[in-house]
């Protein structure tokens, strides 16, 4: 049996992860003592970046609702949605 959509947006999370030659090129040639506290914060993310994304059924046009690149928050693509048209993520 197949149910009928009743949504209108479609919400979806993309997660690039940080790979082995990407964290060379962010970071091995900043020596410790020079490096930023952010330099610092980067270094123990497990993920470059985590965007959210609403699209719309009707049209398919693509939003972004919100991104966690940069050093101070990390969000994990797991959550939920809730009626009420909130995200609930860890972070």
């Amino acid at each position: 049996m197949c149910a009928q959509a009743h949504a209108q947006t479609l919400i979806y999370s993309l997660t690039y992860t940080e790979t082995t030659a990407s964290f060379r090129a962010h970071f091995g040639n900043v020596p410790f003592p020079w490096r930023t506290p952010e330099q610092n914060l980067e270094m123990i993310r497990h993920t470059l970046k985590t965007e959210i994304y609403a699209v719309s059924v009707a049209d398919g046009k693509r939003t972004l609702l919100f991104s966690d690149e940069g050093p101070h928050l990390e969000i994990q693509a797991v959550g939920s949605l809730t009626r009420a048209g909130k995200a609930y993520v860890v972070a």
